[in-house]
């Protein structure tokens, strides 16, 4: 039988401990014989882009415990690092359209990007 949880409010960049334990009536599972996890989530920002005369404006949800955001385009199939901020927007000045993203740095680690997560300024 596949069970799962679902464990709400953890902090971005935060490591957690779990210990599964079972029980066959009254009967508890001993330590060794008990499942051992650490997780540390890293949550994304959610992004968005619009074409302005200035450029492309690119802003996006906070993430906590973020100390960074990188700005990045993507170019010929792969990522490419623009910048560097610590708000929650940015503006491209020259940038006529693209499709960009943005990876927070929680701990001193990028969050990693899918093509899910990139937006596109037309």
């Amino acid at each position: 039988k596949n069970e799962s949880l679902i464990v709400k409010g953890l902090k971005s960049g935060v490591k957690y401990s779990f210990k599964v334990r079972y029980n066959i009536g009254a009967w508890t599972s001993p330590d060794e014989l008990s499942a051992k996890t650490t997780v540390t989530p890293n949550y994304k920002p959610v992004s968005t882009a619009k074409t302005t005369d200035a450029g492309v404006e690119l802003s996006w949800t906070k993430v906590p415990n973020a100390t960074s955001y990188q700005i990045c385009k993507f170019v010929n199939g792969k990522l490419k690092t623009l910048g560097e901020t610590s708000g929650t927007k940015a503006l491209i000045s020259g940038a006529d359209g693209g499709t960009f993203a943005v990876r927070a740095v929680v701990n001193g680690e990028k969050t990693k990007v899918k093509r899910s997560d990139l937006v596109t300024a037309e």
